[in-house]
């Protein structure tokens, strides 16, 4: 028996021979044994509960997560959901075919189930011979089928039929299919696949790698405005669309990265797509790579490095090529002091970005993380007086660029501080996320990258 599920009852049931045993799912734990606090984010990153594929032998749906417990055979591969295993041979005055006896029977061909509608091929129906009325499994035990979700505080109720257009409260979109139902909250329908969403998720794990984030995605069952503005607003980082505050999304708890459930869980191609997906499910490129010289590749190995670098590292003359020497010292025009280069020599106690032990290394350049050496500290870092920190591209960043294709009119102006912006804080007019890190600008147009 598996370790996930705990024996606590045993049924004889008549539509199997041997004992069944009742048990109940539940999901491991997140935390493993004598792990420190400061630990304890990257053992909950190692896991991602994977759902156990388990079908009932008599209504022949899947027994799911949120069903909690079901019957199941020690001796062959023989399960039953809870419901479906309490349903006798004959139902007396079925709610939904009062009067009358309804008898269990075997069927080898395709019925229609006068309560669904549905044209279903399945082996167990039961049937009134003086109506000469039946009705599947599934429908037999709708009524019991009420589920207790983490979402909602009220249970909520299976909907009759599978041909009902209906617009999920979790997602925002319309559906056919199963949905479940608050009859206190007439207006909350949620879809099958957004109950059965998993709490946390690699994203990369459920869009075949077309996109990824190295932390796991947390669940949240609302975007509050509150919370939305806090974060300025972000778009969703698979469509770019915006949220909505009673839609669910999945939430990177570490940093800023949002994105609606649907697009968490879909297989679709980002937008110019540089891949092609045969027909076997290979995926291929459509180019060259000798053809592309400058052609970037996604995602970078850290969140340190990013699109600036790599766009400065290849423009001719830029940057320059020199080899630094431990603790050498610059004067740049964006910081009042001189810099000294931070190497494995320093002995300035300085420790870089790691988001697992909870240590914050921020340039004051592009405002993205600093996880490797060498870099720039101001020369009063380690009197605690001045923490200016600089990645060693950012300390070399040139002060003009010229003819950028964005803003072609003008050049564009190094600015450690955007002027007339509150603490500096800018809006990029390309990517149009707020920072407060150096621009490259032109006050003229109010423009600012």
């Amino acid at each position: 028996m598996d370790s996930s599920i705990v024996v606590v009852d045993t049924l004889l049931h008549f539509s199997h021979r041997h004992p069944l045993n009742l048990v109940y799912l539940q999901q491991p734990t997140h935390k493993k044994e004598n792990v420190d606090d400061e630990d304890e984010d990257e053992v909950e990153d190692e896991i991602e509960f994977v759902e156990e594929d388990r079908q009932c032998s008599l209504c022949e749906e899947q027994i799911w997560s949120f069903h909690l417990c079901y019957y199941s055979c020690k001796t062959c591969n023989y399960s039953l959901h809870k419901f479906c295993a309490e349903l006798t041979r004959t139902l007396q005055n079925h709610p939904l075919h009062p009067g009358h006896t309804l008898k269990f029977y075997f069927w080898y061909d395709e019925l229609k189930c006068q309560i669904c509608n549905l044209m279903k091929k399945s082996i167990f129906w039961y049937y009134c011979r003086s109506c000469d009325f039946q009705i599947d499994i599934i429908c037999a035990t709708l009524l019991e089928q009420k589920i207790n979700h983490h979402s909602h505080p009220h249970q909520l109720d299976r909907v009759f039929g599978h041909k009902n257009i209906l617009t999920c409260a979790a997602c925002g979109n319309k559906h056919e299919g199963i949905f479940f139902h608050c009859t206190t909250c007439p207006r909350f329908f949620i879809n099958l696949d957004c109950a059965l969403l998993p709490p946390k998720l690699l994203i990369q794990n459920h869009t075949d790698g077309t996109f990824t984030h190295s932390h796991l995605l947390s669940l949240a069952y609302s975007f509050p405005y509150s919370y939305t503005r806090e974060s300025y607003f972000p778009g969703c980082r698979v469509c770019g669309n915006k949220f909505y505050s009673h839609l669910w999304i999945y939430k990177c708890d570490k940093c800023r990265y949002y994105v609606h459930v649907d697009c968490a869980t879909s297989k679709r191609e980002p937008f110019m797509s540089i891949f092609i997906t045969t027909s076997l499910g290979k995926t291929s490129k459509n180019f060259k790579e000798d053809e592309h010289p400058n052609l970037l590749h996604c995602p970078f190995q850290d969140e340190g490095n990013n699109l600036v670098k790599c766009y400065m590292s290849n423009q001719h003359g830029l940057i320059g090529n020199s080899k630094q020497r431990d603790g050498e010292m610059i004067i740049r025009n964006s910081h009042q002091h001189p810099l000294s280069l931070f190497d494995k020599q320093t002995s300035v106690g300085v420790s870089l970005h790691d988001p697992m032990k909870r240590t914050q290394l921020l340039c004051d350049g592009c405002v993205k993380p600093i996880m490797s050496i060498p870099f720039y500290t101001c020369c009063q870092y380690g009197d605690e007086q001045c923490c200016f920190v600089l990645h060693e591209w950012c300390a070399k960043l040139p002060h003009e660029v010229q003819d950028y294709v964005g803003h072609p009119e003008h050049t564009l102006v190094l600015l450690p501080k955007t002027p007339g912006k509150f603490f500096g804080v800018f809006k990029c007019a390309v990517c149009e996320l707020p920072s407060n890190g150096f621009s490259y600008g032109c006050t003229k147009c109010d423009y600012y990258v």
